[in-house]
């Protein structure tokens, strides 16, 4: 579009000065938009670190805590009450664990000494419990292990607190047909995992509290990571990322106004 006129006449020098003029208010205008943006990024990391630590990480230490003390009662036999819960009967051939809720989350296994309705006052340590070890990471025959796979507490959009199996640890020996040599290995086979394999559905307490700790370790990690879709923009990251994108884009609006200002004066009268 040509403008009317010359450049001096009144209507095109008024454009200039108005713009020149409004490029303050412009700068300041941005700079607050800035700044709000800025708080804006610093909760929302604030926000993301504390969901990942206090709800993803401790959530994972005590599934694994979970299953390792499951995993003991299957070799054993001993009687295992799971995390430790307010209003339960626990009964003196029960173990149960409690999880540090402070970094780094350490599990600790107790051993009721004597029949009693749980309440915070009988929360472990106290004198209804003592506290004992379990086996863990064993490898003999027959002893039951906990498997945690590569994507266990994998923050990423998409991953599910599923990637964990207790096996039973089997020795078999297979005899060669040619040689007749034999060679003895052990195998690992999957008897507990989500909603599968034969001891799912055979303690219903250790099985509601996996679930539990599954859902709330889902939820947390969709919160955190899911990427803008249609329907929902509530990834906590992925508006930090857009956050991110509108405070450049901001900054350099505002750096091209403060450059403007001298430029546009020189063409005013």
């Amino acid at each position: 579009m040509a403008i009317e006129g010359k450049c001096t006449d009144a209507t095109n020098q008024q454009i200039i000065e108005g713009m020149v003029e409004g490029l303050p208010e412009l700068q300041l205008s941005l700079t607050n938009q800035i700044a709000q943006v800025a708080t804006r990024q610093e909760t929302l990391a604030e926000q993301i670190a504390v969901i990942e630590e206090c709800v993803q990480e401790y959530t994972a230490e005590k599934l694994k805590g979970l299953l390792y003390g499951y995993a003991h009662y299957m070799t054993t036999g001993e009687s295992f009450g799971g995390e430790w819960m307010s209003d339960i009967n626990y009964g003196s051939d029960e173990f149960v664990q409690l999880t540090d809720r402070n970094s780094p989350f350490g599990n600790a296994y107790y051993q009721c000494l004597f029949s009693h309705s749980s309440d915070e006052g009988s929360k472990p340590p106290s004198m209804a419990w003592e506290q004992r070890s379990i086996i863990r990471n064993p490898n003999e025959d027959g002893q039951y292990n906990v498997i945690i796979g590569p994507n266990y507490n994998s923050k990423t959009e998409g991953i599910l607190l599923t990637d964990w199996t207790i096996v039973r640890c089997v020795l078999v020996t297979t005899t060669d047909p040619d040689t007749g040599l034999s060679t003895t290995e052990m195998t690992y086979v999957p008897v507990y995992g989500f909603e599968t394999y034969e001891y799912w559905g055979s303690n219903l307490r250790i099985d509601s509290q996996v679930v539990e700790y599954v859902i709330d370790w889902n939820s947390a990690n969709d919160y955190v990571n899911r990427s803008f879709i249609d329907d929902a923009s509530y990834g906590l990251k992925a508006l930090l990322a857009s956050l991110n994108k509108a405070r450049t884009y901001l900054t350099n609006n505002r750096n091209k106004a403060i450059s403007m200002f001298p430029i546009l004066s020189k063409f005013t009268n």
